[in-house]
């Protein structure tokens, strides 16, 4: 998915990120960017940004275990892995009172070993729990708008579900888990000497401080589980 999201005018900060990061963390906070002054253009892409002349972008938010040789690269935000669903399902998953339905996210799985379900319940509760695992999407932000619809919980990641529970939309049904990979804002050592990418880093780092206390405010005290 290649898409261009213009806030003000080209000469910020061009910044590359996943589709799913997009849409439930950043484009929601764009009222906020604008606020604070930032000049802002996003290039959504699920692809890996390379760097070079003939870049479109100067900097973007990458999930994985980093560090990034030849790029200057700094920890965005350690991610937790968290069910999320429908607040009439959100028993379902860790009391095993009914069927749960675990919606899959093929692309999460494939980024993160951690993001899979087998891996959040463990391997035996997994094979031998109640669950139908038969829905599957290739997009966490698709995902997260299944179980908005009630269609069964989903592994949602840190940063991608925290506005949905603020707009009560979502709880959060089991506790979070870490997760080994995390989100990196990344660029060249250039451009990270620059008043640009100081402005951008800056309100990141205040939006993801947001996140975490939103989740902090919202989360279940029956799946608070570890701190965020």
């Amino acid at each position: 998915m290649d898409a261009v999201v213009r806030i003000q005018q080209r000469d910020g900060a061009t910044l590359s990120l996943s589709s799913s990061l997009a849409m439930k963390w950043v484009v929601p906070a764009m009222t906020r960017a604008q606020a604070s002054g930032l000049k802002l253009t996003l290039n959504v892409d699920d692809e890996l940004t390379e760097f070079g002349p003939s870049s479109a972008s100067n900097a973007a938010i990458r999930f994985g275990p980093g560090p990034y040789p030849g790029l200057f690269a700094t920890v965005l935000s350690r991610c937790f892995a968290i069910p999320v669903s429908s607040g009439s399902l959100a028993s379902s998953l860790m009391s095993g009172e009914r069927r749960a339905v675990l919606l899959r996210d093929t692309r999460a799985e494939m980024d993160d070993p951690d993001n899979s379900w087998e891996q959040y319940l463990g391997a035996e509760r997994y094979g031998e729990g109640p669950f139908d695992t038969s829905v599957t999407f290739e997009r966490t932000d698709v995902a997260i708008q299944a179980a908005i619809g009630g269609m069964g919980h989903a592994l949602a990641r840190s940063l991608l579900f925290e506005s949905d529970l603020e707009a009560g939309l979502l709880v959060n049904s089991g506790p979070p888990k870490p997760v080994a990979s995390k989100y990196w804002l990344v660029t060249t050592y250039d451009f990270a000497q620059t008043d640009a990418f100081e402005k951008l880093s800056s309100w990141l780092a205040a939006e993801v401080r947001l996140s975490k206390q939103i989740f902090s405010k919202h989360r279940s005290e029956r799946y608070s589980g570890n701190s965020l």
